[in-house]
């Protein structure tokens, strides 16, 4: 696979092949507003995540990695976005300051 561009996506510059890389795990860009990876911290249940990559069409995928003023994991989605600008993250429960991942990835 050649990197041709500094697209985040997958396959692009900011993606390292497996194979390129001796098979030490996929390797995703994050920490900048063109990432296609990140974390976001929970505030009052919500945060908007700063995205010049997001699309209509982009998947966003959101994982807990710690949990703030709740006990036990609650649901989450992604609620709002506005193309290449940001999206946001809500949680089912408006306390929540959770410690939340989340990656874009564009269909084909």
């Amino acid at each position: 696979m050649s990197k041709t561009n500094s697209s985040p996506y997958i396959g692009n510059d900011n993606y390292d092949p497996p194979a390129a890389r001796n098979g030490d795990g996929d390797k995703i860009k994050e920490g900048d507003a063109d990432s296609a990876m990140g974390v976001a911290t929970l505030v009052d249940g919500t945060a908007t995540v700063d995205s010049s990559i997001v699309t209509a069409n982009s998947r966003i995928f959101l994982q807990q990695q710690a949990l703030g003023t709740v006990t036990a994991a609650k649901a989450m989605a992604v609620t709002a976005r506005v193309v290449g600008t940001s999206f946001t993250i809500t949680s089912a429960d408006a306390t929540d300051t959770s410690v939340v991942a989340w990656e874009i990835v564009e269909p084909k």
